[in-house]
């Protein structure tokens, strides 16, 4: 079952998050906004000890984007608290063991207020031993709702059935569910799809350091992190899941600030003006290009597929 929940555990969610859903839409709040982020990736050790040191980033989708993000404060406390998290689950990593799945609830409701302002959310991260060395297959989800009631509406206080922290709790694993690929009653119902959309982390297409500080790790149209130069990010935000959505087939840094992107929805660089690197990737087809690396001194050397006809 995805992240941890047993078919036990999501029934009781969904029969939550309907009854609670329900209340809600009797008289829905003047403002409501949800968030969903996942993050699925091979990522380095060393970058998730600087992510949640708060250096780098780690490019999440949005499955749904509230618009105004600021508003879901329940994403910003879930975040944090995940990064607060990271420490020892990599020293779980380093002993030779799975860190466990790990949920956390963020809730911030006033209840008997009119008006009141109310963000809750839940978050979800599970780590495991990846084939890279020193590498893992990092996952999070974070789900969060915000919520503004109209003027004369409150919570009631002696409702601890619907806005209680354990009802809430599994209203907010319910709705995270809901908006999965897969329908939260396909999984209750034991969907051979699930443990495909549940623990399988694509492969990456390149997980490298230059042998600095600089490193990329790429998964398909699943997403990215790295740590890098300004204009890398641009171009990988360009093309990834924000932007085009396309299929990286190649990502490749280099000294100096280097690096080559190729997609099936097009190709960026960025290398030695006198190297003629860039005069021979606007001489080639990019997508027939296998391997790239980038040497001392401007070298560099690509590597085609060779295709025959019979």
């Amino acid at each position: 079952m995805p992240l941890g929940f047993s078919r036990g555990d999501l029934e009781k969610a969904k029969e939550h998050k309907e009854r609670i859903s329900r209340a809600i839409q009797a008289n829905p709040p003047e403002e409501l906004r949800v968030g969903l982020r996942q993050y699925r990736a091979v990522v380095s050790l060393a970058h998730l000890r600087q992510w949640s040191s708060g250096v780098g980033v780690l490019s999440s989708e949005w499955i749904i984007n509230p618009g105004d993000v600021d508003k879901l404060k329940a994403n910003e406390w879930l975040e944090n608290w995940i990064k607060e998290q990271i420490p020892w689950a990599i020293d779980l990593i380093e002993l030779d063991a799975n860190a466990d799945v790990s949920h956390h609830q963020k809730v911030q409701l006033e209840k008997g207020v009119k008006g009141a302002v109310n963000n809750i959310g839940i978050c979800l991260f599970k780590m495991a031993k990846s084939d890279r060395a020193g590498h893992v297959e990092f996952t999070h989800m974070i789900y969060s709702e915000h919520w503004r009631e109209k003027s004369g509406v409150s919570l009631k206080t002696d409702r601890d059935d619907l806005w209680g922290a354990e009802s809430i709790n599994q209203y907010l694993i319910g709705k995270a569910y809901e908006h999965t690929p897969i329908s939260l009653d396909a999984i209750i119902q034991g969907d051979k799809r699930v443990s495909d959309y549940s623990y399988t982390v694509q492969s990456n297409v390149n997980a490298l350091s230059d042998g600095g500080n600089r490193f990329v790790t790429v998964n398909g149209r699943n997403g990215w992190d790295a740590l890098a130069c300004q204009g890398f990010y641009d171009k990988m935000k360009e093309y990834g899941p924000s932007g085009k959505s396309a299929n990286f087939l190649e990502v490749v840094l280099g000294p100096n600030d280097q690096y080559a992107i190729i997609t099936d929805d097009g190709s960026a660089w960025s290398a030695n003006n006198d190297s003629g690197f860039s005069a021979k990737m606007k001489a080639i087809t990019c997508t027939d290009v296998r391997t790239i690396s980038f040497g001392p001194e401007g070298t560099w050397a690509i590597v085609m597929e060779i295709k025959t006809e019979r």
